[in-house]
């Protein structure tokens, strides 16, 4: 079944998105024969396919008659990015950790914006959302100025904090799915009574009147 709806499908991707962390981080830590080369080549494939999917379905579904999709602007960024990423497979190791950092970067910042939100729905678990928020911006910051003594250790960090950076956003983003998600019950307004053609008050009770039937022969 398709999500027509654009709040489910955020929801989708928010769930979607830190899964792909976890995948990609084990993947780097753990799968010893997979070198960063192939793990860029299979990345700019995904990239390339699915920006030429996206451009599809944009003609497919006519999407060029709704003028705030961006269906086409998209597949093309994708499928280009995908293509600087295949010709630029030597230089993997320079470029892999900077997009990482940047990443980690982008959903450290939606943690973020997810502590202001149970803020405003005043759940009390905002403030363990901001910490964690805070945390992942300043080891995406550590990233990207690259202090680090060795590569080997930078990469090792980068790859170990997309770890963990998608065990923390899966479960918040679940838990912002079923608790901050959830609206403030609108308050009831009063019924104004509507007065009839005739004067009558139609906000009133609902009786009717009854006519007594006439059983004199």
């Amino acid at each position: 079944m398709m999500l027509k709806n654009s709040p489910e499908r955020n929801a989708v991707m928010m769930i979607l998105l830190p899964i792909a962390y976890i995948v990609i981080g084990s993947i780097l830590v753990f799968a010893k024969g997979i070198t960063t080369m192939v793990f860029s080549f299979i990345l700019s494939a995904a990239l390339i396919i699915g920006g030429a999917a996206m451009v599809i379905k944009y003609f497919l579904t006519r999407s060029y008659l709704n003028y705030s999709s961006y269906g086409f602007t998209g597949g093309v960024l994708l499928a280009l990015l995908g293509i600087i990423v295949l010709l630029r497979l030597e230089d993997v190791d320079e470029w892999l950790n900077i997009c990482l950092g940047v990443c980690l970067m982008l959903t450290s910042v939606i943690k973020l914006q997810n502590s202001i939100q149970l803020l405003s729905v005043r759940n009390r678990t905002w403030i363990a959302a901001l910490c964690v928020a805070v945390v992942f911006i300043a080891a995406s910051v550590l990233i990207l100025a690259d202090p680090f003594k060795s590569d080997e250790v930078g990469r090792k960090f980068t790859y170990i904090m997309l770890i963990i950076d998608g065990v923390v956003g899966l479960a918040l983003n679940i838990y912002m799915y079923f608790n901050a998600g959830k609206k403030r019950p609108a308050k009831p307004v009063p019924r104004q009574p509507v007065e009839d053609k005739k004067g009558n008050n139609s906000g009133g009770s609902d009786t009717t009147d009854v006519t007594p039937l006439d059983i004199d022969k």
